[in-house]
């Protein structure tokens, strides 16, 4: 019986690691599809769509991930949720990054006023954010890279350039000697 409890155990740890897992890589990849997203809206806002066309025709542009978040958007905004309720949700889902653009787009809806300064300046800062983590992950490679050298490079440079030159040298040295 303790067997089975401590399996079950384990396996509900595993479980919940994994979801853990999957959740911060969903929400890495809402992060990293960030600037695209404000970018294709800035694109749409400045043709002339409002804020809630823009949403629904942003939809088909996106990957995966953000995709289903926007699709969820419009779904809430076709049932009759109002537009600026319905991108609230993008707080919860996407996080603190999304603060600021889901403000800008509820100040768009509701007094109708121009936002795409502050979405410009949103895209700058969003650019940035991914050029910092993409030169920090850079920097983190050759960290990644050490134990691949040093386990798989190395013994193959030792034993191609300098076991081969050893046993030369070994197999003359009796010659030279005697």
């Amino acid at each position: 019986m303790t067997v089975l409890v401590v399996i079950a155990g384990v396996v509900g740890v595993v479980l919940v690691r994994r979801r853990r897992k999957i959740n911060d890589s969903t929400s890495r990849k809402l992060i990293a599809e960030l600037p695209e997203l404000i970018d294709q809206l800035l694109v749409l806002l400045r043709a002339g769509y409002t804020p809630v066309n823009s949403c629904l025709q942003i939809a088909t542009w996106l990957e995966p991930p953000m995709r289903d978040v926007v699709a969820e958007v419009n779904l809430l905004a076709q049932r009759g949720v109002r537009f600026s309720s319905a991108v609230a949700q993008l707080r919860q889902t996407i996080g603190p990054p999304a603060y600021e653009m889901v403000d800008a787009l509820i100040h768009l809806d509701q007094v109708g006023l121009s936002a795409t300064a502050t979405l410009d300046r949103l895209s700058t800062q969003a650019h940035a954010q991914r050029r910092r983590r993409a030169e920090a992950a850079a920097r983190e490679l050759p960290i990644k890279l050490m134990f691949p050298m040093v386990c798989c490079v190395l013994p193959s440079f030792i034993l191609l350039t300098v076991v081969p030159m050893l046993v030369g040298t070994l197999g003359n040295l009796p010659a030279h000697i005697g």
